[in-house]
């Protein structure tokens, strides 16, 4: 490495102009040399030293530059001292090697010159000024610099540096330069482990660390300390293992202890171009957890001594680690039996089966998620079924019942790690199994797991034409191994009955009737019904059991005494009907019948699942249906003349109903109207429930609804509401709680703005894009307009779509929250009533007052947790509702993407554009897209701190406003005790007596009250007042600066307009540009929002001073009222004089000391909030490079994972970044999300705080009472008045103590803020964790389908070659193969595989040059922009560099990084072609298996065609061959193999007729596939089999035409040419042999 460097600094120098040196020097002072040149060790100080000698023109200032050796800016700030010098504060830059720590100037022989100062500037370089001209009273100037090398440098410096030195002044021109080498850490430390996947509990870990001294001849390195340490729960040392081999005795390993390996192995020393080696093993406990990694790592530290005997400490480190074997499922056995439909009270399954290696699976479970927030399944029953020999944590979760079921809502962490394409789940039941282990003692690898969850829907649950979506998951290791998702309609039947009788002949007066039940689904019906039961009665009626229908009567029918049916159908699918249809007569003629109608009845009832069912399912009806047969007797008399009086009051009667009905139905409507039939729950009760929850919590969600779809529209005040209505509050809680509701208002509009202004701005990217494209004559404005107006329409689709579903979304999510808020508000309700009444109960006995006092307090401590529970419940809701909006808003920008991705396929498509045009314009796509996304990164964490800033002062303001209230409050109770110290001083002076003493007290507190009363209920009539007038006085103000903004916008965007007519499109920068005009006018409105926040507060400071005065002046009337009064009693007057002065001296000297308190507050309030604001300023930058760190971490992986693929296409690769773009957007910042989940994990701390101090007060409070029941009873001398005191006086005390509780000390609020940060941050890398897996999994998902679809083939083939091999086996015991058409088969099969070879040989040729050489050009095209983008640099550092000195080494530098960019880039370009290579290597290696197998299916045809194997015998041979396929794959493949061929005639048939083996045969192959030995009844069948063939082959020649040869097409397809192993009979025939037949 030192010699390299050596040659870059030689080169470095070849580039520096030449000058006279005799005017300047530059040497370097370091504490050892290298050769020629100093040298030192990184974080090493060192000294420049700079001497000036005599100038040639003395007349001029001059100057002189140290040129550093540094890129970028520079990292240094530096003062003049008095003397010259300099002194300098260093800022850490990653960028820069070096800091300048001092400067000195002095001079030899004279004095220094005036005006000598020197500056580090921003070059990369320390300037030293003289104004005055050179004089010759001094000998020299010498000027030293002190600089510290940076740590670890020679990783990116390659161990060298240059400095120059520069004398210039107007005349002439001087330089030196001198180099320094750096000394770097020599030792390399390597941990390799073996093996290193696919470990089980008890399996063992082989760890090899070489420490290597690299080749360096500074020195020795020296006192190695070698420390080990490894993943202790999951692994354990194994006992002498530990050994070591030094380099001194290559081929003797020494043994170590097992302490030495944690505690230290020591190594003297180590020479160059040396290792030694250390060997240790560890095993697998049987707590490792499957499917996890186990970490061992290696820290070194050692001395390294160079020239000079200077030394340095060094600590190298290595690490490796090892991956367990993880779980493996069962496709077959693992499903979810959800339909589409589902009918409530059917009973469903989820079922796992996977097997688990040796080790521990822990935070198993089985998860079932509902995004509806309400669950709609009974859970009936949970089951693991395992071997004995594993072992369960908690036994008893093995098999549970529905108390194993345990339902929750999921918050917004563990929402994030579902991984689902919708909307993350609102309800969650889990089925907690625990952890299972598979012990390495008695246990096996792969032991069989199965779960079962028996489940089912049920009708309080779930609503007829419900959607339910269920994602079900395994949880192994806490995270979900396996998913599954279904969604289903709920469906119900519904079926309604009619019965119907109409006369069986056509006689006037028919004897006989035919009866009718039809039993049918309605029009809604959407469900089968099950245990259907019909009932009918047909009384008083003979009936013909031969007409009955149904016939013949299923057994479930059943007749009852001769006129009774009941009916009983299993189930009754949607569609069918029942009819129940019977001729009957009237028994004796109709005599039994009643005079008029006979009723008959008839009736169903059924339930909606079968009885069978373990879910409850609903029963149904029974619903009836009534016909009616009339008696009637005909007379021929005049109905009208006999029954006149009868029909009028039949038409009378019936026209007084219809008025009734008319009556009832008003009266309906209008209670209807005033709520009887509406809500359920009592009007009183939902009142009561709003005076517990306010205005701000959610208990309706129409009501919610109609207030608007986020959290502004349940702000307790509106936006523009002045900080005066905050101030005002009397509550200290309540007012600071207000601000933090206003921040969030102020949150959510800045969030949402800047949302829909980066949504905006990136649609504007890709449309200004598209135009640029027209501009430059790239498309033309057809094919312009058409795309755009496309994706408009797309977009506007896409918002309507998005708003449409969040809209409903929120819905669902109102009324979860509704039904949450109203059950915890009832909780609460309940709870303090049960404590008023058991308070009234204790208080029978007291008096009203004391009565009054103590359910004071007890309404003091409700209304306090009434409130909690309100901000709490508030948090809560708002939370829920922002993460909605968010998910909502994630999902719009991806569905806008992929709108984004279509319009530029269009643009490509419909312009026709080149290969090198469609790829600059994506690579100019995400380029912008990137642009725009990190300009409002910027923007949201800029937000961030003016929000903070924001609240900060509002909280600031509210501080001054206590403080002013106490000193109010203060002042006034002063003057106050200034009357009672009159009157006892009066008193004591015998002035008054004491009669006349507690009068005056008494009259003097009455007053106060009474001025007390006056001063607020004045300050409150005026800051009402005040309140409105400045809330309208802001809304005008704001709305104002809106128009201007408004304004400003509408110019800009016109400027724009112009510039995109006259061709002059700058997307960048259009977007760059109104992306700052609109921060900068948000920062106004808010310095707008500031300032008049400050003036309100001012003008609240100014009434409630005022107000005061008021109330001092009065107060002060008063006492001199007070005093006139005493004047008759003896008060003097100069007493009075001196009293009053008295008084006014001392609320001058308190307010004196106010002022001073309030100057120092408001100091102390300004200093704290300059801290804070370089707080957040670098919480900004931290929050800034974490998210580029972010993003360049998640690029470098995706390339990484990208990289590890054997072969990826384009569409591929192009799926992986879209999803990998997708996910990174959920990461993103979420301004208001953030700031609610802070805010509730606070207020979540403090209620825990709260809850656990209250449970111990209660504990002690009731330790008390028993303690004082006990003392009653015992102490007999106690009269009851006293125990009564002593209860109350105890009932007061305690109620005092829960208060105090209730309103106790808060927590530290910066340090539990970090904490919550400090699990936020974590939340988020564990979603990226999660993100990073979900990337691997589908990536290996990709490769699994491959090798699937390859694994598939190459079974068929071999299945195919089976069959193959096989027939010509039975052809050739049929003696078919010397028959020449058989021989022409085959060798026209033999030609068409050479010709087929060559054709996929010359198409794959082809193919794969045509890939290359389109790849070559891609490279090409991106090596020119590259090398131009390189070009441009250059140029832009000769414009930028000071002079052509620093031009050179700047340019020097940068070409070395783009050097290391180029090969980067060619490397990278290598691996993508090798990949898309690969990937078109196995697109047409399926291809050629596919071609292949047709051709052989058709040579096979020919075989099936001449051995006329009849079409059963096939279908049956393909089964064999082929298990997995379904019957119509298997039809498709017999109808290619299998043509009708008539027999040729009656001779053949003898031969034809004789029964084929082939399906032996192929049985026979596969069983000895499975397994090599046969029984010997089968030997005996094959003996026998052998003898009948050798007999027919002996008239056979083998070596002429009959034989049979061997499966031809071995040549062509060299992968398949081993066959299945064949029967015993057909090795061991003669003529089988490949050697006399050969393809």
């Amino acid at each position: 490495m030192v010699l390299q460097f050596l040659a870059t600094v030689v080169f470095v120098s070849l580039l520096l102009p030449s000058y006279a040196t005799n005017n300047i020097s530059l040497s370097i002072s370091s504490d050892f040399n290298y050769g020629p040149l100093p040298a030192a060790y990184d974080t090493d100080i060192v000294n420049i030293t700079i001497e000036v000698w005599e100038l040639e023109d003395e007349t001029l200032p001059w100057n002189v530059t140290l040129q550093l050796p540094v890129q970028g800016g520079l990292q240094s700030i530096c003062t003049n001292n008095t003397n010259g010098s300099s002194v300098c504060d260093s800022m850490s830059q990653e960028n820069l090697y070096l800091d300048v720590l001092e400067t000195n100037i002095s001079v030899i022989n004279g004095v220094l010159p005036e005006n000598a100062s020197s500056v580090v500037n921003k070059t990369g370089s320390v300037n030293f000024y003289f104004k005055e001209p050179w004089n010759n009273t001094f000998e020299s100037i010498v000027i030293t610099v002190s600089i510290q090398l940076k740590p670890n440098i020679a990783f990116s410096l390659e161990n060298g540096v240059l400095f120059i030195a520069n004398l210039t002044n107007d005349a002439e021109t001087a330089s030196d330069n001198a180099s320094l080498i750096i000394v770097s850490s020599p030792v390399t430390v390597v941990m390799d482990a073996t093996p290193y996947q696919n470990l089980e509990a008890g399996d063992t870990i082989n760890y090899t660390i070489s420490i290597t001294h690299l080749s360096d001849d500074l020195g020795n390195v020296t006192d190695l300390w070698v420390y080990g340490s490894h993943n202790t729960p999951e692994a354990s040392l194994v006992p002498g293992s530990v050994s070591i081999v030094l380099p001194t005795n290559p081929f003797n390993r020494t043994a170590l202890s097992d302490a030495d390996y944690t505690g230290g192995i020591y190594i003297s020393e180590l020479a160059s171009d040396s290792t030694a080696t250390i060997y240790v093993s560890l095993r697998v406990r049987d707590g490792a957890k499957v499917g996890d990694i186990i970490g061992a790592d290696v820290t070194v530290n050692y001395q390294h001594t160079a020239a000079a005997n200077k030394s340095n400490t060094f600590t190298e480190g290595g690490y490796d680690f090892v991956s367990l074997k993880s779980v493996t499922f069962q496709n077959s056995g693992t499903y979810l039996s959800l339909g589409s439909t589902l009918n409530i009270g059917t009973t469903e399954t989820a079922r796992f089966e996977f097997q688990l290696p040796l080790g521990t699976v822990p935070g198993c479970a089985i998860q079932f998620d509902f995004p509806s927030g309400v669950v709609p399944f009974e859970f009936v029953k949970g089951e693991v079924r395992a071997p004995a020999s594993l072992t369960f944590l908690t036994p008893n979760a093995k098999l549970v019942d529905s108390a194993g079921f345990i339902s929750s809502p999921v918050s917004r962490r563990r929402k994030r790690s579902d991984r689902m394409k919708r909307a993350g789940p609102a309800a969650r039941v889990t089925y907690t199994i625990g952890t299972i282990t598979n012990p390495s003692s008695g246990g096996s690898s792969g032991a069989n797991v199965t779960a079962v969850v028996t489940f089912g829907p049920t009708a309080n649950l779930v609503s007829v034409g419900q959607t339910i979506t269920t994602d079900v998951s395994l949880i192994l290791n806490g995270a979900p191994a396996f998913q599954a998702q279904q969604s289903a309609v709920i469906t119900a039947p519904e079926l309604s009955i009619t019965k119907s009788v109409q006369a069986s002949d056509n006689s006037t007066n028919p004897d006989t009737v035919n009866f009718t039940v039809t039993v049918e689904h309605t029009g809604t019906s959407t469900g089968p019904a099950y245990q259907v039961v019909i009932n009918d009665a047909a009384e008083n009626f003979e009936i013909q059991f031969g007409s009955l229908i149904p016939s013949p009567r299923p057994s479930s029918f059943t007749i009852i005494q001769d006129e009774k049916f009941e009916w009983i159908v299993a189930s009754l699918p949607v569609g069918q009907t029942l009819v129940l249809s019977y001729i009957a007569k009237p028994r004796g003629d109709g005599a039994k019948l009643v005079e008029g109608d006979t009723y008959l009845n008839a009736s169903v009832k059924f339930y909606s699942a079968p009885p069978s069912s373990q879910v409850t399912a609903v029963l149904y009806g029974p619903y009836a249906a009534v016909t009616c047969v009339k008696r009637e007797e005909n007379e021929l008399t005049n109905l009208l003349l006999q029954h006149g009086f009868t029909v009028l009051s039949f038409f009378a009667a019936l026209i007084l109903g219809a008025v009734i009905v008319f009556i009832v139905f008003v009266v309906w409507m209008k209670l209807s109207k005033k709520g009887v039939s509406g809500d359920v729950r009592p009007a009183s009760a939902l009142e009561e429930m709003r005076g517990y929850g306010g205005q701000t919590v959610i208990l309706n969600a129409n009501e919610a609804m109609r207030k608007g779809d986020s959290i502004t529209g349940y702000s307790s005040v509106p936006p523009e509401e002045s900080i005066v209505y905050a101030l005002t509050l009397p509550d200290k809680m309540a007012m600071y709680r207000e601000l933090d509701n206003q921040d969030i208002v102020s949150t959510i509009t800045v969030d949402k703005d800047i949302e829909n202004e980066r949504t905006q701005a990136l649609k504007d990217a890709t449309i200004l894009l598209v135009q640029s494209l027209r501009i430059n004559n790239d498309i033309n404005i057809q094919v312009e307009e058409k795309c755009l107006a496309t994706f408009r329409k797309l977009t506007l689709q896409i918002t309507k779509k998005q708003d449409a579903e969040f809209h409903k979304a929120i819905a669902d999510v109102y009324q979860m929250i509704s039904v949450k808020n109203r059950e915890k508000l009832e909780q609460l309700i309940v709870k303090h009533r049960a404590e008023k009444q058991e308070m009234r109960r204790k208080l029978e006995g007291a008096s009203d007052a004391e009565r009054k006092e103590v359910m004071g307090l007890l309404d003091q401590q409700q209304n306090t947790e009434k409130s909690e529970l309100a901000y709490m419940l508030k948090l809560e809701q708002d939370e829920e509702t922002e993460k909605l909006r968010k998910e909502f808003a994630i999902r719009k920008r991806m569905a806008l993407k992929d709108a984004q991705f279509q319009l530029l396929e269009d643009v490509k498509k419909e312009g026709r554009l080149h290969e090198d045009q469609a790829e600059w314009l994506i690579k100019e796509h995400q380029q912008n897209q990137e642009s725009v996304e990190k300009v409002y990164d910027d923007e949201i964490s800029r937000q961030r701190l003016i929000l903070e800033e924001k609240l900060s002062r509002r909280r600031a303001l509210a501080v001054a406003k206590e403080s002013q209230e106490e000193m109010h409050s203060e002042l006034l109770n002063t003057m106050a005790v200034h009357q009672l110290q009159v009157v006892d001083k009066l008193a004591k002076q015998d002035i008054i007596d004491e009669d006349q003493l507690e009068r005056c007290k008494e009259e003097i507190k009455e007053e106060m009250l009474k001025s007390k009363e006056r001063y607020d209920k004045e300050r409150t009539r005026q800051e009402g007042e005040l309140q409105t007038r400045l809330r309208d006085l802001k809304k005008q103000r704001l709305a104002q600066k809106a128009k201007e903004h408004q304004a400003e916008v509408a110019e800009l965007e016109k400027k724009q307009k112009e510039q995109q007519t006259q061709g002059q499109i700058a997307p960048l920068a259009q977007l760059e540009a109104k992306a700052t005009l609109l921060s900068h006018q948000r920062s106004e409105l808010t310095e707008l929002e500031n300032e008049i926040d400050k003036e309100h507060a001012k003008e609240l400071e100014q009434l409630r001073d005022n107000v005061a005065l008021e109330t001092k002046e009065q107060l002060r009337a008063k006492e001199v009222a007070l005093m006139e009064k005493l004047k008759p009693e003896g008060l003097t007057s100069e007493q009075m004089d001196k009293i009053l002065k008295q008084h006014t001296k001392d609320l001058d000297r308190l307010q004196s000391a106010q002022d001073e308190q309030k100057r120092e507050q408001q100091n102390n309030l300004k200093d704290k909030l300059a801290k804070r604001r370089q707080e957040w300023h670098q919480r900004k930058e931290d929050e800034k490079r974490e998210q580029e760190q972010l993003r360049e971490h998640e690029k470098t992986l995706v390339k990484k994972l990208l990289d590890g693929q054997a072969s990826v296409s384009e569409e591929e690769r192009d799926r992986i970044l879209k999803e990998h773009e997708k996910q990174m957007v959920k990461l993103e910042n979420s301004l208001t999300l953030n700031k609610l989940q802070q805010k509730r994990m606070l207020e979540a701390k403090l209620a825990e705080k709260r809850e656990r101090q209250m449970e111990q007060l209660q504990k002690k409070q009731l330790r008390e009472v028993k303690k004082e029941e006990k003392r009653h009873a015992n102490d007999d001398e106690e009269d009851e008045e006293e125990g009564h005191q002593s209860t109350i006086a105890m009932m007061k005390k305690h109620a005092e103590q829960k208060m105090s509780v209730l309103q106790g000390d808060k927590i530290k609020l910066e340090e539990e803020m970090d904490k919550i940060r400090s699990d936020m941050v974590e939340e988020r890398a564990n979603a990226l964790k999660e993100q990073e897996e979900r990337l691997g999994a589908m990536m290996a998902g990709m490769q699994m389908e491959k090798a699937r679809e390859l694994a598939k083939i190459e079974e068929q083939q071999k299945a195919i070659h089976s069959l193959k091999s096989n027939l010509m086996d039975e052809l050739g015991d049929q003696g078919k193969l010397s028959d020449p058409e058989c021989k022409k088969v085959i060798e026209k099969h033999q030609e068409q595989q050479d010709v087929l070879s060559k054709k996929l040989a010359a198409e794959r040729e082809k193919q794969q040059n045509a890939m290359q050489k389109r790849l070559n050009e891609r490279v090409m095209l991106r090596e020119s922009t590259m090398v131009q983008q390189h070009e441009e640099e250059l140029r832009s550092i000769s414009k930028s560099a000071p002079n052509k000195i620093a031009a050179r080494m700047r340019k020097a530098a940068r070409k070395i990084r783009q050097n290391m960019e180029k090969e980067q880039f060619r490397e990278d370009m290598e691996k993508e072609t090798t990949q898309l290579i690969e990937d078109l290597k196995r697109q047409f290696e399926v291809k050629r298996l596919q071609v292949v197998q047709d051709q052989e299916l058709n040579f096979i045809a020919g075989l099936v065609r001449l051995g006329e194997f009849t079409k059963p015998e096939l279908r049956g041979v393909l089964q064999t061959l082929f298990p997995m396929k379904s019957a119509e794959q298997t039809e498709e493949i017999l109808q290619k193999l299998y043509t009708d061929t008539p027999k040729t005639n009656k001779k053949e048939d003898l031969s034809v007729s004789q029964a084929s083996n082939l399906g032996e045969r192929i049985k026979a192959t596969a069983l000895d596939s499975v397994s090599p030995t046969a029984s010997p009844a089968a030997g005996r069948a094959k003996s026998a089999k052998r003898r009948s063939v050798k007999k027919r082959n002996s008239q056979v020649d083998l070596g002429k035409p009959g034989a049979r040869p061997e499966p031809v097409g071995q040549s062509s397809t060299p992968e398949f040419d081993e066959r299945p192993p064949r029967s015993k009979s057909a090795k061991s025939r003669p003529g089988s042999s490949a050697k006399k037949f050969k393809s």
